[in-house]
């Protein structure tokens, strides 16, 4: 009781999930998007939960709390993507020029 009383302003929380189809009525489940209920007060809450070799984000907010919560969520989705981009692994000539360019930045 005392954790829900304590001031906070944003709830993080991942949790895991089936690594295997989910089926309802023979139709197959293809994501998860999980939610934190907010308590009063509680700015914002977001979920991840994997599923079936994905993660699911869940995003809630109260928009007299965050009222640009929709700006907050593209800055998280381009981090992501800058991320994914950095480990995906390179090509053969991707990987050759990358390799070009730190060679000549280094000998300058």
């Amino acid at each position: 009781a005392q954790s829900a009383t304590t001031p906070a302003h944003l709830i993080v929380t991942n949790v895991p999930g089936p690594q295997q189809s989910l089926y309802c009525r023979g139709a197959r489940l293809r994501a998860l998007y999980p939610q934190v209920p907010l308590m009063k007060g509680l700015g914002m809450g977001i979920a991840l939960m994997s599923y079936n070799g994905s993660m699911g984000w869940g995003f809630n907010s109260d928009p007299e709390v965050v009222p640009d919560a929709d700006v907050f969520v593209q800055k998280i989705q381009e981090s992501f993507e800058r991320i994914r981009k950095l480990a995906t692994p390179k090509t053969s000539k991707e990987s050759q020029t990358w390799r070009a360019a730190t060679t000549s930045s280094s000998n300058g």
